[in-house]
């Protein structure tokens, strides 16, 4: 009986350290892609768009030269207007292989409209690089 209860409070302290580990993950990962979030939107609003891509990860890289990416955010960016604030509503990290990824997902607001921005990033080094961005907003349409 004693052996029992020693061997479950063993089984609870491991997996207790390993949902404190994980905690501590997804708010240091929180932290990082919103800091990230931050410095896109400050680029997005410079219209800085081939600095963005210069220090997007290598995913980014691959999906197509700095000219296609520049010229889909110059036109996101006039549909949309200024980026003006919002907060992430969503967070999703992903480990596979030992390639680790980090999506947020954001609720905007835009000088034409509001949206909602979806973000990927590179989370292998010591800070996010973009890998993806993804907006959905009425606005694009007009």
């Amino acid at each position: 009986m004693k052996k029992g209860l020693i061997i479950l409070l063993l089984i609870v302290a491991v997996a207790g350290l390993g949902i404190w580990k994980l905690v501590g993950a997804f708010q240091k990962g929180g932290a990082l892609g919103d800091a990230a979030i931050t410095h896109f939107h400050e680029q997005f609003n410079a219209n800085s768009f081939a600095e963005m891509y210069n220090e997007g990860s290598k995913v980014l890289h691959d999906t197509g030269p700095a000219q296609d990416f520049t010229s889909t955010l110059k036109l996101i960016r006039g549909k949309l207007g200024a980026y003006q604030g919002g907060g992430r509503e969503g967070i999703n990290m992903n480990n596979s292989n030992g390639d680790k990824t980090i999506t947020l997902t954001c609720k905007s607001a835009f000088e034409n409209g509001p949206g909602t921005e979806t973000f990927l990033f590179d989370y292998n080094g010591d800070k996010p690089l973009l890998s993806g961005y993804h907006v959905e907003s009425a606005a694009l349409l007009k």
